[in-house]
C-alpha cells in the first residue's frame, strides 16, 4: 500500500494581517506563540492496481500571541511561557521569530531555544 501525505497551513486573514502589522509598528525582532488546531484525515482510495492511503494533516492558526518569552542569552522563562500556554484555551502549536534585515535562517540562539521549548512543552 502506498502512502501519501499532504500539508496545509492555513490562517485567518485578520491574524495574518495582525502578525504582518506587529512586524512594521514593533521596529525591531518580534518573538511569540502560535496557538491554533492540528487536524488529521485519513483516506484509503482503492483502484484496481491497488490501494494508496492518503493522509491529510491540517494546521489552522487561529493565534498569534507576540510574547518575549527567553532571555538576551537564549534562557526560557518558564514562568512567562507556561502562563501564555495556560491564558489560551487552543493547542500550542509552535513559536515564530520575526527578525528585521535578516536572512531567513535559524540562529544559534533561537536553535538553542527551540531545544529547551521541546523540553519545556514536553513536561
Amino acid at each position: 500500500m502506498e502512502k501519501d501525505k499532504t500539508l496545509r497551513l492555513t490562517t485567518p486573514g485578520v491574524s495574518l494581517a495582525l502578525c504582518f502589522s506587529e512586524q512594521l509598528v514593533s521596529g525591531g525582532d518580534v518573538y511569540g506563540l502560535l496557538f491554533g488546531a492540528v487536524t488529521h484525515d485519513v483516506t484509503t482510495a482503492v483502484t484496481d492496481s491497488g490501494s494508496k492511503e492518503v493522509t491529510k494533516i491540517c494546521i489552522d492558526v487561529q493565534i498569534y500571541c507576540p510574547l518575549k518569552f527567553f532571555g538576551l542569552y537564549g534562557e526560557i522563562h518558564e514562568d512567562v511561557f507556561q502562563k501564555a500556554v495556560q491564558q489560551h484555551p487552543q493547542k500550542l502549536l509552535g513559536w515564530f521569530a520575526f527578525r528585521a534585515n535578516t536572512p531567513l535562517r535559524v540562529s544559534v540562539k533561537e536553535h538553542s531555544v527551540h531545544g529547551q521549548l521541546e523540553k519545556v512543552a514536553a513536561a
